[in-house]
């Protein structure tokens, strides 16, 4: 688990303020593009991840 201010990664999914807003895939950071703020995207970079921001996250929907 990484733990940084209002951002946290854990079981590759990503919260922020403790809502969760996106998954890791492989070296990318998949995350909700109405969560966007600098402070994520930094946290993102700073963690090894690239931050691709998507409309949806449809195989988390489908996960339930």
């Amino acid at each position: 688990m990484i733990i940084f201010n209002a951002c946290r990664i854990e079981d590759g999914k990503i919260y922020y303020f403790g809502r969760f807003v996106g998954v890791v895939k492989d070296i990318k950071a998949l995350v909700l593009e109405r969560y966007w703020c600098r402070e994520l995207e930094c946290f993102l970079e700073e963690s090894g991840l690239v931050p691709v921001w998507v409309s949806s996250l449809p195989e988390v929907e489908k996960a339930g």
